[in-house]
């Protein structure tokens, strides 16, 4: 019950920091994007899974997607993910690290996401937020958007990027 708890702490935290102005600079410019990762291109580890009581836990997973959409996310996306998923009540939580190559730019952003795992409709999907900063040519720059899982098994990806005040 603790680790629920805790989980929805990490998830509301996620969420709320979305609305919080950037840290860097007073000033930015906020440019809308948004995508779809749909093809996985490589399970690079496995991690581990074990189940306590009803509940699946998963650690390290990580794989590769080709995601296709505006230049902010177009290109290879690296993740590292976590997830706990109560076979009871279909609910649970997953969080990680992303690393975003882009095709438009030499670089991408580094960052973390979180979501939880509920029934939308009928069927089970999640449901969250992410965050990170630039590396190479977008150094300086922020992405916050929302993430969720889409009925086609897609995961959508719906938010900003901030670029460095001048």
């Amino acid at each position: 019950m603790r680790r629920m708890i805790l989980m929805g702490a990490v998830v509301a935290l996620a969420c709320s920091s979305m609305f919080l102005a950037p840290t860097a600079g007073a000033t930015t410019t906020k440019i809308p994007y948004s995508c779809l990762a749909g093809v996985r291109i490589a399970e690079l580890d496995p991690g581990i899974e074990w189940i306590g009581g009803y509940v699946v836990h998963a650690r390290g997973w990580t794989g590769q997607y080709q995601v296709k959409g505006d230049d902010y996310c177009q290109g290879v996306s690296t993740l590292v993910v976590d997830w706990n998923l109560n076979g009871l009540t279909g609910t649970g939580g997953i969080s990680g690290r992303f690393h975003y190559d882009l095709e438009a730019f030499e670089g991408g952003f580094d960052g973390t996401f979180a979501a939880a795992f509920d029934y939308y409709g009928p069927e089970l999907r999640f449901a969250g937020s992410m965050r990170g900063t630039g590396y190479g040519e977008l150094t300086g720059w922020q992405i916050r958007a929302d993430v969720f899982e889409r009925q086609d098994d897609t995961t959508g990806e719906s938010g900003y990027v901030f670029m460095p005040a001048a």
